[in-house]
């Protein structure tokens, strides 16, 4: 899995087992500012999805630090 902090859509979780074939899909999210999704630089800024837990954190700007455990439909656990 690639972990993608991605401004105000938040945190994108992309399944990249095909990736050599050219396809990349979603396997979760976690938005951090659902006020909007414009493509401006404030919320998410970077992911730290390497906490042996499972638990990834996500730095932000202008908000709290947030970090959550879910779990995706493909089983994948971490912060969305």
């Amino acid at each position: 899995y690639a972990y993608e902090a991605n401004y105000t859509t938040g945190l994108r979780i992309l399944d990249i087992k095909n990736v050599a074939q050219g396809e990349l899909s979603e396997a979760g999210f976690f938005d951090t500012y659902p006020e909007n999704d414009e493509a401006v630089m404030t919320s998410a800024w970077s992911a730290f999805p390497f906490y042996k837990s499972g638990v990834v954190a996500i730095s932000m700007d202008r908000q709290k630090a947030r970090s959550r455990r879910n779990q995706t439909e493909s089983g994948l656990s971490g912060c969305f």
